[in-house]
């Protein structure tokens, strides 16, 4: 009897152990690293995208009708969850719907951008081939883990970045402009997204009509000096000889620092330098990692042993500045639509 119970115990332990090592193996192996995103990118064959408005041009199949959403019951202590279906709403009112809410993704809630989810969603299920219901998912999904703190299944992320990586979006001007993710130079961005929040708990408090109504007017023209500032970055951007989404490729790193897993972004980093040596963002990346992690010895050693020329040394020192103040946990504040 005691030589059974044994021989089972052994037989559930094995069972257990090949299961864990099974699940281990799967969840490495499907991990996106910014290597594999930028292999994607630098592919010849690459996936034919829509741009947005041309997306609009094409005739829906489903007949307009409002949106419904329905509230799942759970326990008393939890919040019920809201299930959004959209799927008899017109392509072009979805869309218009969703363009809305990103221009203000910072300043939405977990129900609102589980709406917006649910829109880029149908979306992407109606065409698979517009870039820009991918990068709207992406940034509500960043916005979601970083900003609110909420779950997000890692799976969901990297198949958007994979999926985005895959797209040619080097041939045509409008999908350029559709393909921004990070305005790495928009401290200026920042700063007026930060009034913008101190003016809305402004009106929220304001004790006249008066005040209110000045204080709506100070936000307006904040947003409107904030779009302006966004062409002038995307222009400036545009004009660079060769592009690529290299914002795709670095979104895994950024998160890894966000997480304080210094090791893992050193790791992406040196594997993206192996394959491109010119990647400037990989030789950020490891200063960045190293800088935050108080490596000051390591930090030395690295930037002592670089051979970049002169321009690509003025590159690498330019970013390390105007990113060497920044909160890595605040990396989602850049992501823009």
């Amino acid at each position: 009897m005691n030589r059974d119970k044994l021989i089972l115990v052994l037989i559930t332990v094995l069972v257990f152990s090949s299961g864990f090592f099974i699940f281990k193996f799967y969840n490495l192996k499907s991990q996106v690293s910014a290597l594999t995103l930028r292999t994607k990118i630098a592919a010849k064959e690459k996936r034919r995208a829509r741009t947005w408005e041309e997306s609009k041009t094409l005739k829906s199949e489903k007949p307009l009708a409002k949106a419904t959403a329905t509230v799942v019951p759970t326990p008393s202590d939890e919040i019920p969850e809201v299930i959004h279906d959209f799927s008899a709403v017109e392509t072009e009112k979805l869309m218009n719907d969703l363009q809305k809410g990103m221009k203000s993704y910072w300043r939405l809630n977990i129900d609102d951008i589980n709406r917006d989810l649910a829109m880029a969603e149908e979306l992407i299920s109606r065409n698979p081939d517009v870039y820009s219901s991918h990068k709207a998912k992406l940034i509500l999904m960043l916005a979601k883990e970083n900003h609110l703190k909420a779950e997000v299944p890692e799976t969901d992320i990297e198949q958007t970045l994979s999926t985005m990586a895959e797209f040619d979006i080097d041939s045509d001007k409008i999908l350029q402009k559709e393909a921004f993710l990070i305005a790495r130079t928009n401290k200026k961005i920042e700063a007026l997204m930060d009034g913008i929040d101190l003016l809305e708990e402004q009106i929220e408090t304001a004790d006249s009509v008066e005040a209110e109504a000045a204080f709506e007017q100070q936000m307006q023209e904040k947003f409107l000096e904030m779009e302006d500032l966004e062409n002038q970055i995307e222009n400036g951007l545009l004009a660079e000889k060769d592009f690529l989404n290299e914002d795709v490729v670095e979104i895994p790193m950024y998160r890894a620092l966000a997480k304080g897993d210094y090791d893992e972004v050193i790791e992406q980093a040196e594997a993206l330098l192996e394959s491109y040596p010119d990647s400037i963002s990989g030789h950020f990346f490891i200063v960045r990692a190293l800088q935050l992690s108080h490596d000051m010895d390591g930090l030395r050693a690295y930037l002592s042993n670089l051979k970049l020329s002169d321009e690509d040394n003025k590159k690498l020192e330019d970013r390390v500045n105007l990113n060497g103040e920044e909160d890595p946990r605040e990396f989602w504040k850049r992501l823009r639509f």
